[in-house]
């Protein structure tokens, strides 16, 4: 009974630091997210960054409260004055209607005469805010809108405050704060945090999720249930939010799976199932997604057809199409080469700001091109890997096993720059956020653990000469 009395302090004194970090990194990072406190990203790509895609959902917010939730079959778009544009060319219904006029038609009321439908995506996040803004309609319309500013950078500071606790109580507390300030210093996270549209907790939560459904104390068939269910229904629901960084989303979710198999070591043939049960979740997440869009397109549009052509025509403009089939913006990014999108990206600094004012150093270290941050968490791993056989106790299988995680969401996100290399031509304003979401995040604590490592066998080698 001593013994068993001596932990209850011990308990709560973890309970009290779990709620102490947790807490520390969300207020460091919503304050960051929601005001850009810190001055991390530039002041003006702050302020109007992805306003075009985040008026998609006041739209979306000002035709549901008009005319219900149904209207238009519940996609995003565009409304207004004049008549309708009903394309699957983003492009047109991009160039013919105006984005400041969605805030404006929400805050002031003014009458929806018409709506031009967004048609790439379910729009799930526009339900989602739509359903509270009704919840919220005795509100003034401005209160309402900061409030679902405020909440969306809420929920995306509390995912990478869960983030630096599982990582205090898997390496330690300096291995936290490493990810912590990846998290922090990116000017990418920072910009898009607040985004109605983006809600990037939603790319966030599969991770979760899956690392969630592997923890829990049941047997290896509860927990395969688990994992495939986890996964299949936090997919879906990214998946009707948007397609965007579609294989970064899908390697961040089987990123737990692959720390554990190694912390954990499961057999080969474990890995092999669980990993196939996240597959399979994942195909069965996207048939379901585009199932939906398609009785939403045919609602909206009258035809089952266009539905399917919109889907073949979506992937062909974003992938390596004909570029003779589609308009001449698409020409130069279906001709790119796989070869030149990835040097554009890995040249690309980690923050395109200068930060006037700032020390030396730390304008040199937030100029480093992301070719630079790949390689060093690249040699970071190589060095937790050549270790591995001189290390000791839990520390080891958990640094080479946030390696492995680490390596596979840097193969995702290379995965969207050659798969949907034309997006990722058009779109050098927005992808490079994917480097930030998870993977250096992950790739800063790796370094860091592989640095600590480095020096301390430093340490006792000068320490044995010296003897």
């Amino acid at each position: 009974m001593t013994g068993i009395r001596g932990l209850i302090p011990l308990r709560r004194d973890a309970v009290r630091a779990d709620i102490l970090v947790a807490g520390v990194s969300f207020l460091v990072l919503f304050s960051g997210f929601r005001w850009n406190l810190w001055r991390i990203a530039d002041p003006v790509f702050f302020e109007l960054n992805q306003k075009d895609t985040e008026a998609l959902v006041i739209g979306r917010m000002a035709i549901s409260r008009q005319r219900g939730f149904l209207a238009s079959a519940g996609l995003l778009g565009f409304v207004g004055t004049g008549p309708a544009v009903v394309t699957f060319e983003p492009t047109e219904l991009w160039q013919s209607e105006r984005f400041d006029f969605q805030t404006q038609a929400y805050l002031q009321g003014i009458p929806v005469r018409s709506f031009s439908p967004y048609f790439s995506h379910s729009g799930l996040q526009g339900a989602a805010f739509s359903a509270l803004d009704a919840a919220l309609s005795r509100a003034p319309p401005s209160f309402r809108l900061g409030f679902f500013h405020t909440l969306t950078s809420a929920l995306v500071a509390a995912a990478y405050a869960l983030l630096v606790l599982w990582l205090r109580r898997e390496l330690g507390g300096a291995a936290a704060l490493a990810a912590l300030l990846a998290v922090a210093a990116s000017p990418w996270l920072t910009a898009f945090a607040r985004n109605l549209y983006w809600s990037l907790w939603l790319f966030l939560l599969p991770a979760l999720g899956t690392a969630a459904a592997l923890s829990g104390s049941s047997g290896a068939n509860g927990r395969d249930r688990r994992l495939a269910a986890v996964g299949f229904a936090t997919l879906l629901v990214r998946f009707l939010c948007g397609y965007e960084f579609a294989t970064a989303a899908v390697a961040m979710a089987a990123a737990p799976v692959l720390y554990s198999s190694m912390r954990d070591r499961w057999p080969a043939r474990v890995l092999l199932r669980r990993l196939g049960l996240l597959a399979g979740a994942t195909l069965l997440a996207l048939a379901a997604s585009l199932a939906a869009l398609t009785l939403q397109i045919t609602a909206a549009t009258g035809s089952a057809r266009n539905a399917l052509d919109h889907v073949r025509l979506a992937l062909s403009r974003r992938t390596s199409g004909d570029p003779s089939r589609f308009p001449p913006i698409y020409t130069a990014a279906l001709a790119a080469k796989t070869s030149d999108i990835l040097r554009i990206y890995l040249a690309d600094p980690f923050d395109r700001w200068e930060h006037p004012g700032w020390p030396a150093p730390l304008r040199w270290l937030f100029s480093r091109r992301y070719r630079d941050l790949i390689v060093g968490i690249l040699a970071a791993g190589g060095w937790m890997a050549v270790r591995y056989p001189w290390l000791t106790g839990q520390r080891r299988s958990r640094l080479l096993a946030l390696a492995a995680a680490t390596l596979g969401i840097l193969l995702g996100t290379l995965g969207w720059l050659v798969i949907f290399k034309a997006h990722s031509f058009l779109h050098a304003h927005v992808n490079p956020l994917m480097w930030s979401l998870l993977f250096l995040p992950l790739g800063g604590a790796l370094v860091f653990g592989a640095v600590a490592d480095a020096a301390s066998l430093a340490y006792r080698a000068l320490r044995t000469m010296r003897l």
